[in-house]
């Protein structure tokens, strides 16, 4: 099984990537009217994503947005994100592992 997790990494990325950009066309990107929607700085993030917002959590979030891994934005130096876009890669990423999974099981058989 080591030798497939490469190719199951990659399949995943594939799939996301075309996930992602069929999503992002169909949908034409979040309204600025979205109320409610943003969510300031990274406590408030981590409070949305792990339910929790303790400096641990808070860490992740810096990391995980310096890695490109959720989007998120600055505005005035604040890190920010919006919560329809935090959903929207969350279901991107589910359905692309999932199908990589299948592939990469499908290959092995």
């Amino acid at each position: 099984m080591p030798r497939t997790r490469p190719k199951l990494l990659a399949a995943i990325e594939t799939a996301l990537t075309a996930e992602l950009s069929a999503s992002a066309e169909a949908q034409g990107g979040p309204s600025p009217q979205d109320d409610g929607d943003i969510l300031p700085g990274a406590k408030s993030i981590a409070g949305y994503l792990f339910n929790s917002n303790d400096e641990k959590q808070t860490k992740k979030i810096y990391g995980l947005a310096q890695r490109g891994l959720i989007p998120v934005f600055y505005w005035g130096g604040l890190l920010c994100a919006r919560k329809s876009s935090l959903n929207r890669v969350i279901n991107a990423r589910e359905r692309a592992t999932v199908s990589a999974i299948q592939e990469t099981k499908a290959a092995v058989e």
